[in-house]
């Protein structure tokens, strides 16, 4: 159906009736599991897993990167539109 990798982020209208995050809430726990600590989260294991080494590990900076600029966004949306050019996938 995808020839790409494909990323599905709920609208807030939905997404909040399942009691998902909801906008800095979503980007306060997107950036918690990306940042790196002594033991790797779940998604940096992931990610290791599913890209090739060098990819993986520009992702897992990207992601260190969010971590430490994340309170500069106010939605989802708004960290795509930023990240789309720099992560180049």
């Amino acid at each position: 159906m995808f020839n790409k990798s494909t990323v599905f982020v709920i609208g807030a209208g939905a997404s909040a009736e399942l009691d998902m995050p909801l906008g800095i809430e979503l980007i306060r726990r997107v950036a918690n599991a990306v940042t790196i600590s002594r033991e790797p989260t779940d998604l940096i294991i992931a990610i290791r897993h599913e890209f090739p080494s060098n990819k993986a590990e520009r992702l897992i900076k990207c992601g260190s990167r969010l971590s430490s600029m994340s309170d500069r966004f106010e939605s989802m949306d708004e960290v795509l539109h930023f990240w789309r050019k720099t992560l180049k996938l």
